[in-house]
């Protein structure tokens, strides 16, 4: 069984933005959203690089969803302990593991 998980780390920015769609008491219409994105892209730019953020639609799915769960990998193995299943790894696109390694590679380019 292949299932997705939503990371802690890297929904950070997606967090950062529920914040302030609740700190704004920004609703879920288009009109809502549409002010919403405004405020982001001044507050949390980091947002623009979501093609979601750019639609009603996507926007209100990546960001005005009612749930959402994240996971850290303390939580996964958790989990997989509890149901009894064994893991058997990760999928990375290598464009990541390309970007992983420039920022953390300990001999610069």
């Amino acid at each position: 069984m292949r299932i997705g998980l939503y990371s802690e780390i890297a929904r950070a920015d997606i967090v950062a933005g529920r914040q302030v769609i609740a700190q704004h008491g920004f609703d879920a219409t288009a009109a809502g959203i549409r002010r919403s994105r405004h405020e982001m892209l001044e507050s949390l730019p980091a947002l623009a690089r979501f093609p979601d953020f750019y639609s009603i639609s996507g926007c209100r799915d990546l960001l005005f969803h009612v749930q959402e769960h994240r996971f850290s990998i303390p939580q996964i193995r958790e989990f997989l302990t509890a149901e009894n299943l064994s893991f058997i790894g990760f999928e990375l696109h290598a464009g990541k593991i390309r970007d992983y390694l420039a920022t953390h590679s300990p001999i610069a380019p």
